[in-house]
C-alpha cells in the first residue's frame, strides 16, 4: 500500500474519531487487529458496542466510498467480531457502522456518510 494511500486513511479515521465524539460516542479501540482483519474503530453509542468501519476516496473515479467495502472483508470483519465478543465477553447490542469520506469534485472538501448498522453479523454477506 503506498504512503499516500495509508496517509489518507489515517486522515479519514482521525476525522470519523471527530465525527463520532462529537455525537457522544466513546472510543474503546482504534485499528483493532487479529491475523486476518482489521476493526477501525471500536466504540460505545449509549450502551451498544459499535464495530466502524472508515473508507476513504479522493475521488469518484472508481466509485464511491461507500462501495469500496468487499465481500472478502466483511467476512474477515465478522470472524474478527466474533472473537472480540468472546475475548470481551460483551453482553450488550452489537451493530456494524460504515463511515465514507468521499471528495466528490477535486478541490472540494469531503462528505461524511453514516451508514448506521450497515452490515449485520448474520452470515448472509
Amino acid at each position: 500500500m503506498s504512503r499516500r494511500r495509508v496517509t489518507l486513511g489515517q486522515q479519514g479515521e482521525k476525522a470519523a474519531l471527530q465525527f463520532f465524539e462529537d455525537l457522544g460516542y466513546q472510543l474503546l479501540e482504534a485499528n483493532y487487529r487479529n491475523r486476518a482483519a482489521e476493526a477501525d474503530l471500536i466504540l460505545q453509542d449509549g450502551e451498544t458496542l459499535v464495530f466502524c468501519e472508515v473508507k476513504t476516496k479522493i475521488d469518484l473515479a472508481s466509485g464511491h466510498a461507500a462501495e469500496s467495502y468487499g465481500k472478502t472483508q466483511q467476512r474477515r470483519l465478522r470472524r474478527l467480531i466474533l472473537g472480540y465478543l468472546a475475548r470481551t465477553d460483551w453482553q450488550g447490542p452489537v451493530r456494524i457502522d460504515l463511515l465514507a469520506l468521499q471528495r466528490e469534485k477535486p478541490g472540494q472538501d469531503y462528505q461524511l456518510y453514516h451508514f448506521i448498522d450497515a452490515l449485520t453479523l448474520e452470515d448472509n454477506w
